[in-house]
């Protein structure tokens, strides 16, 4: 079994392990596991949404094409999220994609599902929530404090 240690151990199995419970998918050691750790926080503070779609694309209607790729789309209830996951990311591009979400209203009539963005540093979060409110996209900021 290998070990990577973020704020708590990460498993993933040998090959070893993987023959032991008859398992054929390998995973190695990933360069975004944090990203995807991350990730998966929301889905357990949101308790296990059964509508989980990581890495969701949004497209153009007319013409197919990738406008911007969220790092996840889930229905909790009966309302529809988008999160953005900041693990490592620029402020700029953070900022780019909050444009990119106010043109993907713009094409939907003033339709966007809730933006949750989840972010490490804590002084971030005021910024991004500016943001958002100054482009009029409806969400909130998370840090990793509000997880753990």
């Amino acid at each position: 079994m290998h070990c990577q240690r973020l704020q708590e151990n990460v498993f993933y199995l040998n090959k070893k392990g993987r023959e032991l419970i008859g398992s054929t998918k390998v995973r190695t050691r990933m360069e975004n596991i944090e990203h995807a750790v991350m990730r998966n926080e929301i889905y357990i503070q949101f308790d296990k949404p059964e509508i989980w779609e990581p890495e969701f694309k949004i497209t153009e209607n007319e013409t197919g094409k990738t406008i911007l790729v969220s790092d996840v789309r889930f229905k909790a209830g009966d309302a529809h999220y988008l999160v953005e996951v900041d693990h490592r990311q620029h402020m700029i591009n953070n900022r780019r994609k909050i444009d990119k979400y106010k043109e993907i209203k713009k094409m939907n009539n003033g339709f966007l599902p809730m933006l949750i963005w989840l972010t490490k540093v804590d002084s971030r979060q005021k910024t991004l929530e500016e943001y958002m409110e100054q482009k009029g996209i409806e969400g909130y900021v998370m840090t990793l404090n509000d997880v753990y």
